[in-house]
C-alpha cells in the first residue's frame, strides 16, 4: 500500500488512543497494522515515526472497524474490487464520515491529502 507519511503527519500514541476510544475502539501497538475484532485498532511499531502515528493510517484502521457491521471488506471481495479500489472506497467513506462529524482529528489539509490519495488509488486500477 501507500506510504501515508507522504500525505499526512502524525499524532502522538496517547492522542491516537483518545481518538480510537472516541470511535469506540482500543488502540495498541503490535507487529502489523490492522483492525482486530477482539483487540480493536492495532498499529505496527514499524509504521510509527518515533512515537508518532500517522493520521491517515489511524483513520484507515478506525474505518475498517466501523465497516465491520456492513461487512465492507467481504462485499468488496464479492464485487471483485482490487485492494487499491477497496481502499479508495474506504477513504471516500472516511471523507464522508468527516463531513458528518467523525474523524475530527483530520484537518482540512488531511482531507485534501486523502482526496489526492483516493485519486492515486483509483489510478492504480487493474
Amino acid at each position: 500500500m501507500e506510504d501515508y507519511w507522504q500525505y499526512s503527519g502524525g499524532i502522538t500514541i496517547d492522542e491516537a488512543k483518545v481518538v480510537a476510544r472516541a470511535h469506540g475502539f482500543a488502540l495498541e501497538i503490535g507487529r502489523v497494522s490492522r483492525f482486530d475484532n477482539a483487540r480493536g485498532v492495532v498499529i505496527a511499531r514499524a509504521d510509527l515515526q518515533g512515537d508518532l502515528l500517522n493520521k491517515l493510517l489511524l483513520a484507515e484502521e478506525i474505518q475498517h472497524g466501523l465497516d465491520r457491521a456492513r461487512a465492507e471488506a467481504s462485499q468488496a471481495l464479492l464485487r471483485g474490487l482490487s485492494l487499491e479500489e477497496f481502499h479508495a472506497e474506504l477513504f471516500e467513506r472516511i471523507l464522508l464520515g468527516r463531513e458528518q462529524g467523525r474523524f475530527r482529528f483530520l484537518t482540512d489539509n488531511d482531507a485534501q491529502a486523502i482526496k489526492a490519495l483516493i485519486q492515486r488509488l483509483w489510478s492504480k486500477k487493474r
